[in-house]
């Protein structure tokens, strides 16, 4: 009883960050958003499989977004790892559709951690969500499964 009555005061896995962000899109995007999946698998042509965290559509802009989440600071490598990923969306059945016909495709890099990396790629940018805001979407999501138990 008492864990499901403890308050989040952190947060602790980039699962809890992926559900924050799934129900509070907001917390990444400031317009709106489609998710299309959640750890999207993606190959390569060496057959090496990649997860992206979570990808979405932003249909005003015709813009696929492949994001990818960290608990900790952002370092160049996870750059590399989201260019990796843009690069090998084409392989993946349902962003090939997309990209067919048309939309483009940018990656996102996201932490709760303050951080001053700078990627230097016009395709991918750096967000740092809202660790408090994050928090109070998370309370909320425990409370309304709370209410249905």
């Amino acid at each position: 009883y008492r864990v499901f009555n403890a308050e989040y005061e952190s947060i602790d896995t980039e699962k809890e960050l992926e559900n924050a962000i799934e129900n509070s899109p907001e917390l990444l995007f400031e317009q709106p958003v489609t998710m299309l999946a959640r750890q999207h698998y993606i190959f390569t042509e060496e057959k090496d499989r990649h997860i992206v965290d979570m990808v979405f559509f932003d249909q005003e802009a015709d813009e696929i977004i492949l994001v990818e989440l960290k608990r900790g600071k952002l370092i160049s490598d996870h750059h590399h790892q989201i260019r990796r990923y843009i690069e090998n969306a084409p392989k993946s059945g349902l962003l090939k559709a997309f990209l067919e016909k048309g939309s483009s495709i940018r990656g996102v890099l996201a932490t709760v951690e303050d951080c001053t990396l700078d990627t230097g790629d016009s395709n991918v940018s750096v967000c740092i969500v809202d660790r408090n805001k994050a928090i109070r979407v998370l309370k909320g999501l425990r409370d309304r499964r709370l209410s249905e138990i």
